[in-house]
């Protein structure tokens, strides 16, 4: 993980998927990885084609959190909507976290 971007191609026939994207491998919190999540859709949204996609966001929440976090922005939005694509947030215990960071194979885009 933390954050996986899938192309699901044929989902209607089939099961195929791909991955084309893996972001923030080492970074466990949600406001740096929403961050880099929207600045990777807004670059990347003109070469992806309407279809299918996914992009899990796994987290694990901050020491001591007591509220804050962050936005997900009305372009990012406009982005996800436009490509077809739906996000996942996915919460992980702090003690394991390091069973999900060996990386995924990358497409074109990662």
């Amino acid at each position: 993980m933390p954050i996986r971007i899938i192309n699901y191609i044929n989902v209607k026939n089939g099961e195929y998927w791909e991955p084309i994207g893996y972001l923030c491998e080492n970074d466990w919190e949600m406001s740096s990885q929403i961050e880099a999540f929207a600045k990777w859709l807004i670059q990347n949204r003109k070469i992806l084609p309407k279809g299918y996609y996914a992009a899990d966001l796994g987290f694990s929440s901050k020491k001591g959190a007591l509220g804050g976090g962050c936005v997900i922005t009305k372009e990012a939005m406009e982005a996800m909507l436009g490509i077809g694509l739906e996000l996942y947030l996915t919460e992980y215990p702090p003690h394991l976290k390091a069973e999900f960071m060996p990386r995924a194979a990358l497409g074109a885009l990662g």
